[in-house]
């Protein structure tokens, strides 16, 4: 049976758009593989230069840090004390303890006697060094801290050092004073300059005369009539006089200044001669009297 009119019209309309698709997937594959054959022989980067945008943002900004391989150098370190102990040579250390015994050894070797030791319960220990020349004031510290450390349960330590032809009882040439932190004078008196005392005027009289070594001067304590004079009288020949007002005590002749004291500091002087200094809160000093 032949087809109508109208059907073949539908057939043919629908080989139509068929074609027409057809001819357009291949026009789109052909624009595929005419990009796909551009982008062959580029680089990855410039094959993709969202992800390279990215990547030069975050990475551009970080430091540079070159890479250091820190093995070496302690490998080459340790060689080195490796071949200076192989070789029989001292290391740096080693060399270095040797030089601080060498001092310290010198340091002592100055040391000709103790002449005296004096304690007080646990608390003070006093020592009397004489010494063969002057030495540094490095060296009095060690000898210092060498003494401390043969008692160093006392809480103080006092000590002093003579050098040749100085007497006991005239002044010392030096003090390295543990109360309790060391601490290293020169006093500035040797045999040619001896600590001296305040020289009294044609009125005044001496009472009695005390070399303070921890701060290195001497007090003399002058009576005029019926008033006293306290007067200190330093290496380098300054002096000073304050008038000061006695009365006695149980513990023997006390010395407050004229003028007052914020702290109290006075001064007294008891039965054995020494003279001892005092303030609010007790005991500062005590010291022998100085021999003329």
């Amino acid at each position: 049976m032949g087809e109508n009119l109208f059907s073949r019209s539908l057939r043919m309309e629908a080989w139509s758009s068929f074609t027409m698709v057809q001819l357009q997937a291949k026009r789109v594959k052909g624009l595929g593989d005419r990009a796909m054959d551009k982008q062959k022989g580029k680089s990855f980067w410039a094959r993709h230069p969202i992800f390279t945008g990215l990547l030069i943002f975050f990475v551009a900004p970080l430091p540079f840090v070159p890479f250091v391989d820190d093995t070496s150098v302690d490998g080459n370190s340790g060689q080195k004390v490796d071949a200076e102990q192989s070789n029989g040579k001292p290391t740096a250390a080693e060399r270095r303890e040797e030089a601080e015994r060498e001092f310290e050894q010198r340091a002592l070797s100055h040391v000709i006697d103790v002449i005296e030791q004096d304690r007080l319960s646990h608390m003070k220990r006093s020592i009397l060094v004489e010494l063969d020349q002057e030495v540094s004031m490095a060296e009095l510290e060690v000898i210092g801290r060498m003494l401390q450390a043969q008692e160093p349960s006392f809480e103080r330590t006092f000590i002093e050092y003579l050098l040749p032809g100085m007497q006991a009882g005239s002044g010392a040439w030096a003090t390295t004073h543990f109360d309790p932190d060391l601490k290293v004078v020169l006093s500035g008196f040797s045999p040619n300059r001896p600590a001296q005392g305040a020289q009294p005027t044609a009125t005044q009289t001496i009472t009695g005369i005390w070399k303070v070594q921890a701060d290195g001067y001497v007090i003399t304590i002058l009576k005029e009539g019926n008033k006293s004079i306290l007067a200190r009288t330093y290496s380098d020949g300054d002096e000073t006089r304050d008038p000061v007002r006695e009365r006695q005590t149980l513990l023997g002749a006390r010395y407050d200044f004229s003028e007052g004291s914020d702290n109290g500091d006075h001064f007294i002087i008891l039965k054995n001669g020494n003279l001892e200094a005092r303030d609010d809160l007790g005991q500062i000093f005590v010291v022998r009297p100085l021999q003329n």
